[in-house]
């Protein structure tokens, strides 16, 4: 089990709301989950937590105590080994690009509200530029991906 949750990471959930789109989604741990949200992943890398996971495939979701920003990353299952990819460039990012999702998915929580209320292709282009935007450091394409833009 890695060491104790930081104070940094406990603060940090408090301030991250789950959400789903399509068949999609983050669901963040709260901060009595998350030291069983670490099970599974003793094998990080030193300073990196989990904090939530991909509700499509399952993939963690995490953020890096080894920077004060505090970037977060997710990684792949099934790899032999982890290669965390950074999905936002700090905590603030991340929240950032966490309420442009929820603003997108709003009334498109599944497959069947997504057909019947599809995301205009301008819409989702602008919501993946504000996310560019807040993290411009960071590999944009996982929020692409959940939204079906390939």
């Amino acid at each position: 089990m890695p060491n104790a949750i930081p104070e940094s990471v406990l603060n940090a959930v408090t301030k991250l709301e789950s959400f789903e789109y399509d068949i999609s989604g983050i669901t963040f741990a709260k901060p009595n989950e998350l030291n069983d949200a670490q099970r599974g992943y003793q094998d990080l890398p030193p300073g990196l937590f989990v904090i939530g996971h991909e509700s499509g495939l399952g993939d963690p979701i995490g953020l890096d105590t080894r920077d004060p920003r505090l970037p977060a990353w997710t990684a792949m299952h099934g790899e032999g080994e982890w290669n965390p990819v950074q999905i936002a460039d700090s905590l603030n990012g991340l929240i950032d690009a966490v309420a442009i999702m929820k603003r997108l998915s709003a009334g498109r929580e599944c497959p069947v509200a997504v057909e019947s209320s599809p995301l205009p292709r301008a819409e989702c282009d602008a919501g993946l530029a504000a996310i560019t935007n807040a993290n411009p450091e960071s590999n944009i394409e996982f929020w692409a991906v959940m939204l079906g833009v390939e």
